[in-house]
């Protein structure tokens, strides 16, 4: 299918007709190695089926393949690509509000590349972000971890302003503006670290106001 003609009607069937090829059943007769080929063909309709019946990430996907960037078929470039695709999927659903699906998106991507910077500090501000996991101190514990090993590989705007949003979150409103500092001096537009920023501020103006009320009453 072209992009212009995707039908997911046609993709469904086609992904499940292959999927009864290679039945339970089936996989009992092949030997050890044709049963590994199997799984691994079966695999690839897998990442395939799960990326295009997705909305955002087939629209990310597609956004890859308009940029006329030359695509291997090796298992290294095919798994290059995936980790592109779940990283802009995960980004459109942290912008979308959508924090659990950011955080599957992000997981996906920071597994295949765990020693890429940006993998690893979107998806610890997936993970902070994620309503299910506010009361799990592991899981809060793992989104400081992967912020300290993102800014390890590469300082990063985005990293010194999650970390900011962490710490200002805990109350620890001069440690988060130092934060928010780095990540300006790295980009001057980082939307998080500008509000972050604007929000210590307002807060000490607030409690100077609540100082000099209780002063003057």
């Amino acid at each position: 299918m072209t992009p212009a003609r995707f039908s997911f009607n046609t993709l469904k069937e086609a992904y499940f007709t292959k999927v009864r090829e290679y039945s339970p059943e089936r996989f009992m007769e092949l030997s050890g190695a044709t049963s590994a080929m199997a799984q691994d063909i079966l695999a690839i309709y897998a990442d395939a089926y799960n990326t295009l019946s997705n909305v955002v990430a087939k629209e990310r996907y597609d956004e890859l393949l308009n940029d006329n960037q030359t695509m291997g078929i090796d298992g290294k470039q095919d798994g290059q690509l995936h980790a592109k695709i779940q990283f802009q999927s995960g980004k459109v659903f942290l912008d979308m509000g959508e924090f659990e699906n950011a955080e599957k998106a992000l997981q996906d991507a920071y597994t295949l590349e765990p020693d890429n910077a940006g993998h690893a500090a979107f998806l610890a501000w997936a993970i902070y972000r994620n309503s299910a996991n506010s009361n799990s101190r592991a899981a809060q514990e793992r989104a400081r971890s992967l912020l300290t090993k993102s800014l390890q590989v590469a300082k990063s705007a985005e990293a010194f302003a999650f970390r900011g949003w962490m710490l200002f979150d805990e109350g620890r409103d001069g440690l988060a503006e130092g934060e928010f500092l780095k990540a300006l001096k790295i980009n001057a537009k980082e939307p998080n670290a500008l509000k972050g920023l604007r929000l210590v501020s307002e807060k000490r103006e607030n409690e100077k106001k609540g100082v000099l009320r209780r002063f003057f009453s």
